[in-house]
């Protein structure tokens, strides 16, 4: 898919329109018919990186690749894989100063360095077309209509607002929008927008979600979580809502059985990054992930960088196919996931079964080895008292548990903390159980629910 060529202008609003017709027809494509219309985007970028970027060049010369040949799969697993340190290092040299005029416009875009290591990307404005393309195919996807309040809990970084818009942000009256904003607004006729900031105290955000009633509420993982909790407890409710949209972290699906306990309804979650955009996309029939493969190439390897075979988790590679102000070939975005069968609902595009987590989230071991934790989450959300959580690797013998309670644990609550980590961990830890009254965020909001201060 390229960018329109500059014959008659069209407006935003149809050009996403004409996108949204394409994505219909290809969702439905065989893998093998995507696979190939992906690699030959993917030999038009890497064309487009290798006569304007040295150190593509290099990279992939020693692929074996010859500009002007069409790249198949034995030299594009050649290609060295960029690490996410490498891309912060390489910053500028990797960004494409001047673009075709159908590109559009450029613009500076950033992680949220929750792995530590923060990035910032160039992106053209037809990637961000790409992008609104794909967030109207979600919505889509998920058929509930665009008549209802779609409220919004969050950090809201980046969003351009007056200093009294920004004051009522923090407040508890929140903001009201006339609609969804782009890209929704510029395809159909939406209900308002409701946003108030993720600081606000909790009393504070469940009192503004009654009063304004959305049909539809995004927000983090950890942030449902706390919300959820909240209404139960309090013996609240939020009758108008008819689905959560999730993004960010990782979603246990405990956390998805509270949403259906308290809200009864549905989770929509996805799987993006502010530096590539999205990759997935939850299913409208099941709970996995489509891979999004008609704007990203994304390869899930084992440690011998070898692709991994549906049910086998590895390292989650991604390649943007239409970002050629910062081309990203082979980016180790630092997630590991495994893909999964083809799906029931038909669709051609890849399933990722679920995406682990980050791969600095790991238990170190004295041996320098690493291992995955995998608590049982059900019997931990259980523990009514708790409020949230997170487990950290203090020393190659220790792990504190610290929680955040609604009042002092109890001796048996502290007792089944125990009882819990020892199934996981064993004898290998030391366990203590600290309660605090908060826990750290990233930069962008996230809760990493485990930590290894090893790493």
């Amino acid at each position: 898919m390229l960018p329109p060529k500059p014959t008659t202008p069209k407006s935003h609003a149809e050009q996403i329109i004409d996108l949204q017709r394409t994505l219909d027809t290809s969702q439905w494509q065989t893998p093998a018919v995507l696979v190939v219309a992906q690699f030959k985007r993917l030999s038009a970028l890497a064309s487009h990186a290798y006569n304007t970027i040295p150190e593509y060049r290099r990279r992939l010369r020693m692929a074996g690749y010859r500009p002007g040949k069409p790249i198949g799969n034995e030299i594009w697993q050649k290609i060295p894989i960029l690490k996410r340190a490498e891309l912060q290092i390489f910053g500028e040299k990797l960004h494409v100063k001047r673009l075709p005029p159908t590109y559009g416009t450029q613009h500076e875009a950033s992680s949220s360095g929750s792995t530590g290591v923060p990035v910032r990307v160039w992106k053209s404005g037809f990637d961000d077309l790409m992008w609104q393309a794909i967030c109207v195919r979600e919505e889509l996807w998920h058929g509930d209509g665009c008549a209802g309040i779609y409220a919004a809990i969050k950090g809201f970084a980046g969003i351009d607002l007056s200093p009294d818009q920004l004051v009522a942000l923090r407040s508890p009256t929140g903001l009201i929008f006339s609609d969804w904003g782009p890209p929704m607004n510029l395809v159909c006729k939406t209900g308002q927008s409701a946003l108030i900031h993720g600081s606000v105290s909790m009393a504070d955000k469940a009192a503004f979600l009654i009063r304004m009633q959305p049909r539809y509420l995004l927000l983090s993982p950890s942030g449902l979580r706390l919300l959820a909790q909240y209404f139960r407890d309090n013996g609240l409710r939020l009758p108008s809502l008819q689905s959560v949209r999730t993004a960010s972290e990782r979603l246990d699906d405990d956390v998805r059985a509270l949403c259906q306990e308290v809200f009864g309804c549905k989770i929509v979650h996805n799987y993006s990054a502010n530096e590539v955009g999205y990759m997935g996309v939850q299913c409208p029939v099941n709970d996995h992930f489509h891979v999004q493969s008609e704007v990203v190439y994304l390869e899930i390897l084992d440690e011998r960088d070898q692709p991994c075979p549906p049910g086998q988790v590895g390292r989650v590679v991604v390649t943007p196919l239409h970002n050629y102000a910062m081309p990203m070939l082979r980016y180790e975005i630092g997630d590991e996931a495994e893909f999964g069968p083809l799906c029931s609902c038909g669709r051609g595009l890849p399933v990722i079964r679920n995406v682990i987590g980050r791969t600095s989230d790991y238990l170190v071991l004295r041996d320098g080895s690493r291992r995955r934790v995998t608590y049982n989450v059900y019997r931990m959300s259980a523990l009514r008292a708790m409020r949230e959580y997170q487990i950290v690797q203090t020393s190659f013998e220790t792990i504190e548990i610290r929680v955040v309670a609604m009042r002092p644990l109890l001796a048996t609550e502290i007792a089944e903390i125990h009882a819990i980590m020892a199934i996981e961990f064993g004898t290998m830890f030391q366990i203590a159980v600290t309660e605090v009254d908060e826990l750290p965020r990233t930069a962008a909001g996230k809760l990493r629910p485990f930590i290894s201060e090893l790493v």
